[in-house]
């Protein structure tokens, strides 16, 4: 279970519009997704007490983002029937892509749900069952996002023109 480490964020005790936590995958590729992040993230907060549909986006290797079904999933959906009954050449491609890119997920209140394999695959991790699977967590005030270790590792590698100052 991932427990917040007592320590204050950057600002000590504002809200603050990005939060980073320490979590896992369970061994059967189960995901909780607590209270506590449920309400920081505008559309999950209904998600406490009922399902709500959300849509994976498998961003870079290493990173996928769970964002609200609303927003964007109808879109999709019609784009790939669209495709589907379309006759243009690039189609089956342009479907692939749909397909490897996105997916829907129900987030039930209490229940830990799976991901999927293509999410444990893009995170990096094997699919067969084994011990639980460390990740970070990043609470962004639209979505949440899941990254690897690794991927983690690869970003703060990386200075951004305005904290290259930082030590």
């Amino acid at each position: 279970m991932s427990r917040p480490s007592g320590v204050s964020g950057i600002l000590d005790g504002e809200d603050e519009p990005i939060i980073e936590e320490p979590a896992h995958f369970e061994e059967r590729g189960r995901f909780n997704f607590f209270p506590r992040w449920r309400k920081q993230v505008d559309w999950l907060v209904p998600s406490i007490t009922r399902s709500v549909e959300a849509l994976i986006v498998f961003e870079e290797p290493g990173l996928l983002s769970i964002r609200e079904w609303a927003k964007d999933g109808p879109a999709i959906q019609q784009r790939f029937k669209d495709l589907a009954a379309s006759q243009d050449e690039g189609r089956l491609r342009a479907m692939r892509w749909i397909q490897t890119r996105y997916r829907r997920l129900k987030l039930p209140p209490r229940e830990r749900p799976c991901l999927g394999d293509a999410a444990l695959v893009h995170l990096g991790f094997p699919t067969e069952k084994t011990d639980k699977l460390a990740v970070y967590v990043w609470l962004l005030p639209d979505r949440l996002e899941i990254a690897s270790p690794e991927y983690r590792g690869r970003l703060l590698s990386h200075r951004n023109s305005l904290t290259e100052d930082l030590p």
